[in-house]
């Protein structure tokens, strides 16, 4: 009896083992991770990429920590990441006290870069909105999600997004092409790219320096308001995976 009882014991620790040691699919290809729960832009993936914070302080987040961005102060984040991804899955969480007009637009995270490398997330009266330079897809016009630009996926939003905590992840699967937007877990838009998109080449992602909370190319962008557990994926997540981060 007292074997049984050990043998017993003894299985369910090794399944309890297996359990804490088989990770959750939504870190698969984690390239980067800001959970700012220690107040700084410390990568907590294993790829080191560590931010380099100015003007930014902390608060009360989603989860632990967040960054806290002040315009007036031009705070931002900065990182750089030496190689580009292919396919990818960005994903973050924000929170704004007020929806700003056109002229003075949030920038959440951009590639300080402006080609196949790049891409934009920003809020621009009352539009989210995520760009990717080298993204062509000429029936946009056409497209009843409403697209404002042919290199951009949009999402318009209201007060009710205002004074609370939004997720927004974005995906590209360069096998076919697709590009996906998710609001709160929910997919809100959905495109596929021309064939002679990213110049007839394939992207590469976020190589390079990039920004988060500010955009300092041909306009000074800069956010006022909160992110929290920014991630980013070598990968784009299915659909179940970015539930999971909601």
């Amino acid at each position: 009896m007292k074997k049984t009882v050990a043998a017993v014991l003894m299985l369910l620790l090794v399944l309890a083992l297996g359990t804490v040691v088989q990770a959750a699919p939504a870190d698969d290809g984690l390239v980067l991770y800001y959970s700012f729960d220690d107040e700084s832009a410390k990568d907590s993936s294993s790829s080191g990429f560590n931010g380099t914070a100015n003007n930014v302080t902390y608060a009360q987040g989603v989860s632990g920590k967040a960054a806290v961005f002040d315009a007036a102060n031009q705070s931002n984040i900065v990182f750089t990441m030496p190689t580009g991804l292919q396919d990818m899955t960005l994903s973050f969480w924000y929170n704004i006290s007020e929806i700003p007009d056109d002229d003075v637009p949030y920038a959440f995270i951009c590639t300080t870069a402006w080609d196949n490398t790049a891409i934009h997330t920003h809020l621009t009266d009352g539009v989210v909105r995520a760009s990717y330079a080298g993204f062509k897809y000429k029936d946009y016009k056409n497209n009843e999600l409403g697209h404002t630009r042919e290199d951009s996926v949009d999402w318009f939003i209201t007060d009710s997004y205002v004074n609370k905590w939004i997720n927004f992840t974005v995906t590209y699967n360069s096998a076919t092409r697709e590009r996906m937007l998710y609001m709160n877990g929910t997919l809100v838009a959905h495109d596929v790219a021309d064939e002679d998109s990213f110049g007839g080449t394939t992207p590469n992602f976020l190589a390079g320096e990039t920004q988060i909370g500010s955009w300092t190319g041909d306009a000074k962008r800069y956010l006022t308001g909160m992110m929290d557990e920014i991630r980013i994926y070598n990968r784009a997540l299915s659909a179940d995976e970015v539930t999971e981060l909601v």
